[in-house]
């Protein structure tokens, strides 16, 4: 019989079944409490990560796991970036093949000011011969950048276009001046320099043309 406060008789396990709930009443003895102590006492499953070497797994692929998304935007990233250079290219190559099979100038102006529209998010573009300057428009230079009033440098790339005002791209063949593209921005136009040095080359292919077919200052 094991030993008990309770002045209740408690019985052992070999008793009347019957005893059962008067067992329940009865406080264990200390070796008992330190064996129940020590089975309670270990780690069930499912409990939060506290060890050293866990938390160090936990970490290593949390890291990984942000690194792999990281990896995975990139790529994506990479993959817009080389399919808008295939279409920039793929401009170039169908106004270069229009200026050579001999399309006529007014043909390849329409297709180069579409061009442009596209590549710059313009509201419109179009084409003046023999002007340069009048209206005092912003300009794009052939290096891409852009020189608003004053001929100060313009931040395209943070500010867009100038405000207020069109942007014109001059357009030059056999080293003559031939004509501009006045270029109306669209609402939060901000073209990167790639894609201004495009509009560039799309401007000589014309200017190209233009050398060979058209007088200077036709209207």
């Amino acid at each position: 019989m094991i030993a008990c406060r309770d002045p209740r008789p408690c019985f052992s396990n070999s008793d009347d079944r019957s005893t059962f709930p008067l067992r329940l009443a009865c406080p264990a003895s200390p070796g008992q409490r330190s064996h129940l102590g020590n089975h309670y006492q270990q780690e069930p499953a499912g409990v939060p990560v506290t060890r050293r070497e866990d938390i160090e797994t936990t970490l290593l692929l949390l890291v990984i796991g942000v690194a792999i998304t990281e990896i995975a935007v990139w790529g994506r990233r990479q993959h817009a970036a080389a399919s808008r250079r295939a279409g920039y290219l793929d401009g170039i190559n169908a106004a270069a093949q229009a200026a050579a099979s001999g399309a006529s100038p007014s043909a390849l102006i329409d297709q180069v000011a579409s061009q442009l529209t596209r590549v710059l998010s313009l509201e419109s573009c179009r084409f003046q011969y023999g002007a340069a300057g009048l209206g005092r428009p912003a300009r794009m230079q052939h290096d891409g950048t852009v020189i608003a009033a004053r001929q100060h440098p313009w931040d395209v790339n943070t500010e867009g276009f100038p405000p207020g005002t069109d942007t014109e791209l001059l357009v030059e063949g056999g080293g003559v001046f031939q004509g501009r593209f006045l270029m109306t921005p669209g609402p939060g136009a901000r073209p990167t320099h790639e894609q201004r040095l495009l509009a560039v080359a799309l401007a000589d292919q014309v200017g190209a043309a233009l050398a060979t077919s058209h007088p200077v200052g036709q209207e």
